[in-house]
């Protein structure tokens, strides 16, 4: 005889776990989370939209307009027009504001070129062309100019570490309120000295690695994206 209430409890159990299954993929997710429109000079007023064309997906050779909720895949390619920026979200908590006219390959993030707000909960890495940005959770922007050969790290909470990907120079740990900025050899010379800053290393070419203290106006603009990235955050 068929044992109904036997079977009944066994879909059950059945459609549970598959419900927990699709919500621990849900939660393990990168996502889209915001799109924002600049309403401001250099880009110190962000306006959250629903959606915006000025943000694009590269993935598998195919170009596309993403909505809001948009999973990341490892190797995906975002861009931001100079008009528009969006913000990522990572399971762990990690939340990326990508700036306007920026481009970053998504997984373990990868800087071309552009500006990158990150508040970070746990260990988080930033790749660029010759040298990473590490942290153990932390709030700081990321700048690559140029060919992606000149990159800036402004921290405002916490601290990072910055380490050469050729091992060319030591790691160099960037606190909050500090400014790094490095060079490729490769790279245009420098424009001027940053006031009160410590060249840390010189090498061949133009290669450089500088700290100095934070200008008060580039850790306002921070602080205040770093505002608006919460308030829009889930839009």
């Amino acid at each position: 005889m068929i044992n109904w209430t036997t079977i009944a409890r066994v879909l059950l159990c059945l459609g549970t776990c598959l419900l927990c299954v699709r919500q621990a993929a849900a939660a393990d997710q990168t996502t889209l989370v915001a799109f924002y429109e600049v309403n401001g000079p250099d880009s110190r007023i962000l306006q959250p939209v629903a959606r915006s064309s000025g943000v694009v997906l590269w993935r598998g050779g195919q170009k596309f307009t993403p909505g809001l909720g948009e999973p990341i895949r490892d190797g995906d390619v975002l861009e931001t027009s100079p008009s528009a920026a969006s913000q990522i979200a990572y399971a762990p908590g990690h939340r990326v504001l990508v700036m306007p006219g920026t481009r970053v390959r998504l997984g373990r993030l990868f800087l071309f070129i552009g500006e990158l707000l990150v508040r970070a909960r746990g260990i988080f890495h930033i790749e660029t062309s010759f040298m990473t940005a590490g942290v153990e959770g932390t709030e700081f922007l990321m700048r690559a100019e140029g060919a992606g050969d000149k990159v800036d790290v402004i921290v405002t909470e916490g601290a990072v570490l910055c380490r050469s990907l050729s091992g060319l120079w030591s790691p160099v740990r960037v606190a909050e309120a500090e400014h790094l900025r490095a060079q490729a050899a490769h790279s245009a010379p420098d424009e001027g000295a940053t006031d009160g800053a410590i060249v840390l290393f010189r090498g061949e070419g133009n290669s450089k690695v500088q700290k100095a203290p934070a200008r008060g106006f580039e850790l306002s603009r921070i602080q205040a994206l770093g505002r608006e990235m919460g308030a829009g955050k889930g839009r």
